[in-house]
């Protein structure tokens, strides 16, 4: 598996910071970052590529360019390597995380975590559906079914924002209780189904955004 390393890199001509470096064949991709915060966007400028050995370096740079100290190393997998995008998902005893770096049309390059734009579209969902009633005596098991629905799609996307391996097709709402849901409105139309319903509609958006995070090329 490939290694990654982010060094602290102190007392440089351009100012402290931090660098990134990707390990790609016998080389390393290097960006140089003001943070090791990725929660949100951040310039990421792009620096020639270093020598493998700077994975494990510590000490004095040459030319009396500052020090380096390592602030995490470990392993990372690929999951969109191009010439304009990458997001990996990194590993080490203090980060796991996916990450996104992107190049912009202007030419410049920038990083950021890579599920914050899913994130966001969780916490909006929690501020925003509920179910008002309590169910029914004959309704309750679908209430159980459809809590089951939301612990299942919030577990899925908690799992993939602290950069573990998921399954995609985990983040799909039961077709079959979507349907169990729609023949009972149609016999009973009852107000607890009606907002149900609108519940259920909720989780299948939310479900719909998480597919659309996915990488993609």
């Amino acid at each position: 598996m490939a290694r990654f390393t982010i060094s602290h890199h102190v007392d440089s001509p351009e100012g402290d910071h931090y660098d990134l470096m990707l390990e790609d064949g016998k080389t390393l991709r290097t960006w140089r970052i003001p943070q090791t915060n990725f929660e949100s966007e951040q310039l990421a400028t792009a620096l020639p590529n270093h020598k493998l050995d700077y994975l494990d370096r510590e000490g004095e740079v040459s030319g009396n360019r500052g020090s380096v100290t390592i602030w995490t190393t470990g392993t990372f997998e690929r999951e969109v390597w191009n010439e304009k995008v990458i997001q990996v998902r990194l590993n080490s005893e203090e980060m796991n995380r996916r990450i996104r770096i992107f190049q912009e049309k202007s030419g410049n390059w920038k990083v950021v975590d890579a599920t914050t734009k899913l994130r966001k579209i969780v916490s909006h969902h929690l501020r925003s559906s509920q179910i008002e009633a309590a169910p029914p005596a004959g309704f309750v098991k679908l209430s159980k079914e459809l809590a089951g629905e939301e612990r299942k799609i919030l577990s899925f996307i908690s799992r993939y924002s602290k950069g573990e391996p998921v399954d995609w097709e985990e983040v799909e709402v039961s077709e079959a209780l979507r349907n169990r849901l729609e023949n009972e409105w149609i016999r009973w139309q009852h107000p607890w189904i009606e907002q149900a319903r609108h519940f259920c509609d909720r989780l299948v958006r939310l479900g719909s955004a998480a597919g659309k995070i996915r990488p993609h090329d």
